[in-house]
C-alpha cells in the first residue's frame, strides 16, 4: 500500500475506502478568481509535487469558491484524460456520504459512440481527433449528490452559475484549472454543499473505454494528435502515478486501467 501525498489504487474510486487516509493539502487564500488565468504563473509556489515531480496539485479558496490546479507531465495519464475523460469528486462530513463530481473533459472515446465516430472518420486521423477533442471541451457532466444523479450541461452554461473548468493541453504538459462553489445559493445552483466544513476529501479518476477489447482497435490506446494535448498515451506502463499496468483482454489487446488519486483539502481562512 503506497502512503504519501497521493494515494494511488489500481481500480476505480470505491477502492479508496480500502486505502490508508490521504494526507492534507493546505489551501491558500485568494482575493480574486485570477487563479483561473490560462497559465500557471499565478500558481508558482502553490502547486506541490510531493512524490512525483511530473504530477502536482495546488489549491486556493475564498469565502465562496474553491480553485484547483492540477498539472501533469505524465504522457500516459494526459493521454487517458483527453481520450477517456476525467472526473473530480468532492465530499465532506456535512454531506453524510453523498458527494459532488465534475466530469470534464468527457473524453473523445469515453463511450462507444465516440469510438465509432473516430473509426468512421479514419482511425488515427489528427484532424478528426482534434475536432472530437474540441467538441468534448464544450460540455461536462455534474454528478451527485445522489448515486445516479447526472446533469449534462454546456461549459458556457455551467460558468453562469459559478462552475468553471479549463483544460490547457500541450505537447509537454497538461494543466487543469477548476472553480467550484462551496455551497448553493440563488446563483450557484450546483455546488459541493459542504456547509461550514473546512476539510474536503477530493479525488481524481480517469475514465476507461466502454468498448470490449475486440472493438475499436482491440482496447489499446493510441497517441492523441500532437499539439492537441498531453503527448502520447502508450498503455499503462511506467511511472508510479497511475492505476496499474493494464491487463490483457480476451483478444490479446491491452485493457486500459484507470488512473486514480485522492487527497484532502484544508481550507484557508481569510487573513
Amino acid at each position: 500500500m503506497m502512503r504519501g501525498f497521493f494515494v494511488i489504487c489500481a481500480i476505480l474510486l470505491p477502492a479508496f475506502l480500502a486505502c490508508e487516509p490521504p494526507e492534507i493539502i493546505q489551501s491558500k487564500w485568494t482575493a480574486s478568481d485570477s487563479a483561473l488565468a490560462e497559465d500557471t504563473i499565478g500558481w508558482k509556489g502553490i502547486v506541490q509535487y510531493p512524490d512525483d515531480p511530473q504530477f502536482g496539485v495546488g489549491v486556493r479558496n475564498d469565502n465562496k469558491f474553491l480553485y484547483l490546479c492540477m498539472t501533469s507531465w505524465k504522457r500516459d495519464v494526459n493521454g487517458r484524460i483527453l481520450r477517456y475523460g476525467f472526473t473530480t469528486w468532492f465530499t465532506s462530513k456535512s454531506k453524510k456520504g453523498k458527494r459532488f463530481g465534475i466530469h470534464f473533459p468527457i473524453g473523445q472515446m469515453g463511450n462507444a459512440e465516440g469510438a465509432g465516430r473516430r473509426h468512421h472518420r479514419g482511425g488515427n486521423d489528427p484532424g478528426a481527433e482534434r475536432a472530437m477533442m474540441q467538441e468534448s471541451f464544450q460540455q461536462m457532466e455534474l454528478l451527485g449528490p445522489g448515486k445516479n444523479d447526472s446533469v449534462p450541461v454546456k461549459t458556457a452554461v455551467a460558468a453562469t452559475f459559478g462552475i468553471v473548468v479549463t483544460l490547457l493541453p500541450a505537447e509537454e504538459k497538461l494543466v487543469y484549472l477548476m472553480k467550484i462553489p462551496f455551497n448553493s445559493d440563488s446563483i450557484s445552483k450546483y455546488a459541493m454543499d459542504i456547509g461550514k466544513d473546512t476539510l474536503i476529501t477530493t479525488s481524481f479518476e480517469t475514465g476507461v473505454p466502454d468498448l470490449p477489447a475486440s472493438a475499436g482497435g482491440g482496447g489499446q490506446e493510441s497517441s492523441p494528435p500532437m499539439g492537441a494535448g498531453g503527448g502520447g498515451a502508450h498503455g499503462a506502463g511506467g511511472g508510479g502515478m497511475h492505476g496499474g499496468g493494464g491487463r490483457e483482454g480476451s483478444s490479446g489487446g491491452e485493457i486500459v486501467e484507470p488512473f486514480t488519486a485522492a487527497f484532502e483539502i484544508g481550507l484557508a481562512k481569510k487573513p
